[in-house]
């Protein structure tokens, strides 16, 4: 049997308030992110069997977009200088997640995602 107690002084710290506003927050985050990939994930799998290359196409170009979001991120970021060590991290955190990438689309081949 589960028994909750409540203290005084462990809830002073401000109240459970201060435990239901970012709850809510998070609610509504994960709620958000469930409704869209069912959605989202439908209206891409009808495009694929109606226009895959086109798709496909949009697909990529929205990833390669988005690849400027943590340069311009850290270029606006006073205490991230640009060096070569910088360069390096970068770069190879770019390479090793697209063997992954790689890695995990050869080993998808496999999968009947029909039957799923």
């Amino acid at each position: 049997m589960l028994v909750l107690v409540c203290r005084s002084d462990v809830v002073d710290v401000g109240g459970f308030e201060a435990v239901l506003t970012p709850g809510r927050e998070v609610v509504v985050f994960l709620t958000g992110g469930l409704v869209g990939l069912f959605t989202v994930a439908r209206v891409i799998r009808r495009l694929l069997d109606s226009y895959r290359e086109a798709t496909l196409a949009f697909l990529v170009a929205l990833v390669i977009g988005a690849l400027r979001a943590p340069i311009a991120e850290l270029s606006g970021n006073e205490t991230v200088a640009w060096t070569p060590e910088t360069i390096g991290v970068f770069a190879g955190l770019a390479l090793a997640s697209g063997l992954l990438v790689l890695v995990l689309n050869w080993y998808a081949i496999d999968i009947d995602f029909d039957r799923l």
